[in-house]
């Protein structure tokens, strides 16, 4: 963000030294763009345009980042790498060993079991089903103490006892059971009835999912006592795929700052691990990184949808500016004929662009907002689904505001200023007599270099 003022603060220093102690040129800038409210009008809407298509696409993309970073959260809470045992045996192993992990780098250390499974539950004659559910396993009061920050975890109250079960929000609505209401649960080829003691938020622990549980946000989560589980899954069909046996690890920080501890808690886990050599994965991290790159890629997919607009904006700008040169033609002849240095033509004629630009980029930019608004929308309803529902959370972040501002402003006071240098090459007879100015070679020669690259951005695109 700081890059970003400086840059746009290093464009207007000049235009700001002429506004403060060029007294001339500022009131040719100001009374020209006052003279001519509907040209000033044109130019404004022709570099409006690209900074709304800029912001839109920025303000998309932190969205997207955003909403990824919130599965982290919802998904994982505390947890930021989880540790994965081959069967319960070694499981209980690494639990005892990896206690003895540095408390300087971690705050917690909580046993999750898990399998998939389906839920089916009925009322009013109407028998809902939820095929993709998954029970877990853990101690509630373990978990309520996991990390630095209990209300994270999403758990809350004892453990439920045996024939008894709490589930999450997303399982609740699915099946449209409240506390109370018995619900079954089909694993390992049978059927068990359980009864829903309490509805647990998806958050954190509660709402725990793996794997490519981090493309929906919807988790329905069965939570059970380690006696509940080991129920469920004695006496399974053979061949059923078993349980995944979970060290879940969390690191000294925040939700999202303690995920920079991961490569050293990885070594330590290593250490303490040693002979066992389990699986460990930095799973806040590999989220994070998500959330980065998915973002940054629906900011370039949005600039590069919205790239034809820019450049349709910057070409009425450009037609707008030589229209205004063309009807000022005698004026600027005139001014020249009385003494007025080329370098002061182009001073005025670009200090007044300059408001333009000025004024365009802010309201271009307070508009990209609400076009970005209207992209989240639009892009919430391609992701959601009946059966899949992923929240899109509505994010506005000031650098990348910052950042969107000055790349519109300094690419229309850049082309504001060409064009002025532009425009200030005039004889000055043909300019008061509005004469029109003979065709030369060189316009003929940027003629074909313009047909050359049409034709290379055809053959490129």
């Amino acid at each position: 963000m700081t890059a970003s003022l400086v840059i746009t603060l290093l464009v207007s220093l000049p235009f700001l030294y002429v506004l403060a102690r060029r007294p001339i040129l500022r009131r040719l800038a100001l009374r020209n763009a006052v003279r001519r409210p509907r040209e000033a009008l044109l130019v404004i809407l022709g570099s409006l345009l690209g900074a709304a298509i800029i912001t839109g696409s920025a303000v998309v993309g932190d969205t997207m980042d955003a909403s990824i970073r919130q599965v982290a959260r919802q998904h994982l809470g505390p947890i930021d790498e989880l540790v994965l045992a081959r069967d319960a045996g070694e499981w209980r192993s690494l639990a005892s060993r990896l206690r003895s992990l540095p408390a300087s780098e971690v705050d917690g250390v909580l046993q999750l079991a898990v399998f998939d499974a389906a839920t089916t539950a009925g009322r009013g004659g109407t028998l809902r089903t939820i095929p993709n559910s998954r029970v877990v396993s853990f101690d509630f009061e373990a978990a309520r103490g996991f990390g630095a920050d209990p209300d994270s975890t999403g758990v809350d109250g004892p453990t439920p006892g045996p024939g008894h079960v709490a589930i999450t929000e997303d399982l609740a609505r699915g099946l449209d059971v409240d506390q109370g209401s018995e619900i079954e649960v089909y694993a390992y080829g049978r059927p068990r009835t359980v009864t829903v003691d309490r509805i647990l938020p998806r958050l954190g622990v509660a709402g725990f999912a793996i794997g490519g549980e981090h493309d929906q946000q919807e988790a329905p989560n069965v939570l059970v006592s380690r006696a509940t589980f080991d129920g469920m899954v004695r006496g399974g069909v053979d061949g059923a795929a078993p349980p995944a046996w979970i060290i879940a690890v969390s690191n000294r920080g925040g939700l999202e700052s303690g995920a920079a501890l991961s490569d050293s808690v990885e070594r330590a886990i290593a250490e303490s691990a040693a002979g066992i050599d389990p699986q460990v994965i930095p799973i806040k991290q590999q989220v994070l990184d998500m959330a980065d790159q998915v973002g940054n890629e629906f900011t370039q997919m949005f600039t590069a949808m919205g790239s034809f607009g820019v450049l349709a904006g910057l070409l009425l700008l450009i037609n707008l500016f030589v229209m205004l040169a063309a009807e000022r033609k005698p004026e600027l002849g005139m001014a020249r004929a009385v003494g007025m240095r080329r370098g002061s033509l182009v001073g005025a004629f670009a200090t007044e662009g300059f408001l333009y630009a000025l004024v365009a980029t802010l309201l271009g930019t307070a508009l990209g907002i609400g076009l970005g608004r209207g992209l989240v929308g639009l892009s919430q309803s391609a992701f959601s689904s009946e059966h899949n529902q992923f929240d899109l959370y509505f994010t506005v972040r000031s650098p990348s505001l910052a950042q969107s501002f000055a790349i519109s402003f300094v690419v229309a006071v850049v082309t504001i200023v060409v064009l002025s240098v532009r425009v200030s090459r005039l004889n000055i007879i043909r300019a008061i007599r509005d004469i029109a100015e003979p065709p030369s070679r060189r316009k003929r020669l940027w003629l074909f270099v313009g047909a050359g690259g049409a034709v290379l951005g055809a053959l490129w695109t």
